[in-house]
């Protein structure tokens, strides 16, 4: 089974929304339509938004300025140049150490010292959840990553990276996979999902599925409709209020009800023929 990629639909990355993904792949990356505070469109890579490659369409200067910011036990001092693209600063570190670190490690906390902590600290990991799974205990270091003992909703434990936990990749013991299974598709669209269409997404800010705000200086600008089917997101719309993108959203279920009742007449039909052999 190929990966499936996570649905960044709505979550903000800096002054970015990411409101549909697109057929583009770069390096086997969904490539991602996004929505900029400032108005504009750009296509980014999922990659790079995880990664805080790209937090903004271009309208901003070329890097924040991290100079005497503090990160953990690192002080920026000044500007190191760039790196494969990342912008890269020297840090001095509270032991005396020295490090070149990036702007991404050190606003996502991969980077909190020159190297003079010997683990990550289990007070920011313990007790933390990624999907179906908590972290319980560290469970030592592999080749150079860190790994976690992890206790899955369904029962069972597992020992997972620290980098597979942080990216998304595992998110249960590997029951998810099993659940998946048993799902039921019609031409991409997932039935289960659509008759359960009032469950939120965790990240859902705006009350209604398919909706989510558009932000700008902190306050919310306006509205974005959306629909999931038949494998691709449709983008229904930009409005000034929730009510209007909600009934845009609304109206265009009407096509769930189309397919569940076309999905539930052929297994009414499968069955029956079933019937008749016995």
């Amino acid at each position: 089974m190929g990966r499936i990629p996570s649905d960044l639909t709505g979550q903000r990355f800096g002054k970015l929304t990411a409101f549909e993904p697109t057929e583009e792949r770069r390096n086997a990356y969904t490539v991602w339509r996004c929505y900029c505070d400032c108005r504009n469109e750009v296509l980014v890579p999922s990659r790079a938004l995880r990664n805080g490659y790209r937090t903004h369409c271009g309208c901003v200067p070329r890097y924040e300025d991290l100079t005497g910011q503090r990160f953990g036990k690192l002080i920026v001092q000044n500007f190191a140049g760039r790196k494969k693209g990342q912008v890269m600063w020297h840090c001095q570190c509270d032991c005396g150490g020295t490090v070149i670190a990036s702007s991404a490690e050190l606003k996502a906390g991969d980077r909190k010292s020159c190297g003079c902590l010997s683990h990550p600290p289990l007070k920011d990991w313990v007790g933390k959840r990624f999907g179906k799974l908590t972290v319980i205990s560290y469970a030592g270091k592999r080749n150079g990553s860190h790994f976690w003992k992890c206790q899955c909703d369904c029962g069972n434990e597992t020992v997972v990276s620290q980098s597979s936990l942080k990216s998304g990749r595992t998110k249960s013991c590997g029951c998810l996979v099993k659940m998946s299974s048993s799902l039921h598709f019609v031409e991409g669209t997932n039935i289960e999902r659509i008759r359960n269409r009032e469950k939120l997404n965790k990240n859902n800010t705006s009350g209604v599925r398919g909706v989510y705000p558009v932000k700008k200086k902190g306050e919310i600008d306006a509205w974005v409709a959306q629909i999931y089917f038949k494998g691709k997101m449709k983008y229904l719309g930009t409005f000034d209020t929730l009510e209007e993108a909600a009934a845009v959203r609304k109206d265009a279920e009407k096509i769930f009800d189309e397919v569940i009742e076309r999905f539930d007449r052929e297994q009414a039909e499968k069955q029956s023929q079933e019937e008749i052999k016995e």
